[in-house]
């Protein structure tokens, strides 16, 4: 990640965060508003523009999950928005509200919340890979190094890194009984798709580099993407995936099929013409997202299940991400609860380090 346009709050000034990333760099003190101002005139560009502010917010939220749906009962911690990594199917070019690169420098502030959370909630699981890309960060400033500090006060949380990329120079030698770090994998056919990714192949070296370090890996078959050919494609990535990696080290994996809101059609349409993701058919669900028919995401979903068995293990940890209850009956073997699906993942990889 390059950064031509650095901007810092006011606010944001005295962090020990921001005195660390700004230090023997140009800088401009300014705000949000003229943040916006100057990228609707189109003088600064999101992805090599980084904002350094405070979060006045809550830093830990719950996993937002669709009514009607099953949630895993997983965490979020917002320390940063927005990503370079440029997928044709990320929401949040269509979600959030501060257009350029932005990382929340007060993370003082995130200890306390982890102390009142531990106080009163047991198998947590935690990570910081919803609103932006885990390890994009790692180039300008090893964020790793400050959470794995962090988290090793707090070995009752599990804290998940989750990436497309292979950023993985500042792990070494395991030294916390509670990390996993997550790939979110598609077959290299859709590397299109997520332009500014390392290949498939350099994650799966990335992974197990990470295994031989001792850590536990984790992997994301989200969003499973129905083209043709992708039977085969999956079924290859799966297959080279456990080549490498020991069923044994993996720590979860979810899958979840493309789904998008409305607005999203449009998004990809103007920022991605030759995308492949709109070339199929898509249902309105109640939440009023598409997604792929029933019939297709349970095609879609039984075949990586099996490919996951053939190759790996038939009791590696899967869940599904956004799914309906009748498909985990019918599918997977764990109870669609939230409660007993969170401390089954939980578990999952605090056996790795018993």
């Amino acid at each position: 990640m390059k950064i031509k346009n650095l901007f810092v709050s006011e606010e944001a000034l005295n962090f020990p965060l921001t005195k660390e990333i700004i230090k023997g760099k140009e800088y401009k003190i300014t705000t949000i508003e003229e943040i916006r101002k100057l990228s609707s005139e189109k003088k600064i560009n999101q992805k090599d523009t980084l904002f350094l502010t405070t979060f006045p917010a809550n830093f830990i939220k719950d996993c937002p999950c669709t009514p009607g749906y099953v949630s895993c009962g997983y965490k979020n911690i917002n320390i940063a928005y927005n990503c370079s990594v440029g997928c044709s199917y990320c929401i949040l070019q269509d979600y959030l509200t501060y257009p350029v690169l932005t990382l929340f420098v007060n993370m003082e502030k995130l200890e306390n919340e982890l102390n009142e959370l531990t106080a009163k909630e047991k198998y947590l699981r935690i990570g910081t890979g919803e609103l932006t890309d885990s390890l994009i960060w790692e180039k300008l400033y090893p964020l790793s190094n400050r959470f794995n500090e962090i988290f090793r006060k707090k070995e009752e949380i599990i804290f998940e890194y989750k990436t497309k990329t292979n950023y993985i120079e500042n792990f070494k030698q395991n030294k916390n009984n509670n990390i996993l770090i997550s790939f979110s994998m598609n077959p290299p056919a859709l590397k299109k798709e997520e332009p500014f990714s390392a290949s498939p192949q350099k994650r799966i070296q990335a992974m197990e580099h990470l295994v031989k370090l001792g850590y536990p890996v984790g992997i994301h078959f989200d969003p499973l993407i129905f083209y043709e050919g992708w039977e085969e494609d999956y079924k290859i990535l799966i297959k080279n995936i456990f080549e490498k990696i020991p069923p044994s080290s993996i720590g979860w994996i979810s899958i979840g099929s493309l789904r998008f809101h409305k607005n999203m059609r449009w998004v990809i349409r103007d920022n991605h013409k030759k995308s492949i993701l709109l070339k199929t058919e898509f249902a309105e669900g109640s939440d009023n997202k598409y997604r792929y028919p029933f019939t297709v995401r349970r095609e879609l979903y039984t075949t990586i299940i099996k490919y996951l068995n053939d190759f790996g293990s038939n009791d590696l940890p899967i869940y599904f991400c956004m799914e309906n209850t009748e498909m985990w009956e019918e599918l997977l073997p764990i109870k669609p609860e939230t409660d007993i699906i969170n401390r089954y993942l939980y578990e999952s990889v605090k056996q790795f380090y018993s």
